[in-house]
């Protein structure tokens, strides 16, 4: 039997969905507002990094699991009559996507995928503006950046 060849349908749904997100905000929002955007969900998601790196496997997953109901629900209280203009909700569901991709629930290859969410906030930066967020955290960039994550 061979693996690793089908992935499940909720793999293909958190890629496209996220895919579908990180593309309307690139649209939908103006340069600045994609760099407060990009600012506040890069730190959120440095946070996360920084406060799992040192837990056990299953406290990761724990944790993941939690963060994930978490964000949601912020994410499901944030929709008001702006719908896809409200930033805060749009910050939400790309941190909620890279966490579902992240967790490894729906296998290794989309885990690495979700660095996606990290690319498009770095693009929306300067390199002094990322640095300043990484300061704020534990993480090395090649952490955040490379091979490594």
């Amino acid at each position: 039997m061979i693996f690793g060849l089908f992935e499940s349908k909720e793999a293909k749904f958190w890629r496209e969905e996220t895919n579908r997100t990180l593309n309307d905000a690139r649209q939908r929002f103006d340069k600045s507002e994609r760099k407060k955007i990009s600012i506040n969900v890069l730190t959120r998601i440095l946070k996360i990094l920084d406060d799992i790196k040192d837990l056990s496997s299953s406290e990761k997953k724990k944790t993941m699991f939690e963060l994930i109901e978490e964000v949601a629900k912020k994410r499901r209280n944030n929709i008001n009559e702006l719908e896809y203009d409200n930033t805060k909700w749009v910050e939400d569901s790309m941190v909620e996507s890279y966490l579902n991709m992240y967790c490894g629930y729906f296998g290794k290859k989309l885990a690495r995928e979700a660095v996606m969410v990290i690319y498009w906030c770095r693009t929306n930066l300067s390199e002094n503006e990322i640095d300043k967020i990484i300061k704020k955290t534990n993480l090395s960039k090649d952490r955040i950046f490379g091979d490594l994550l």
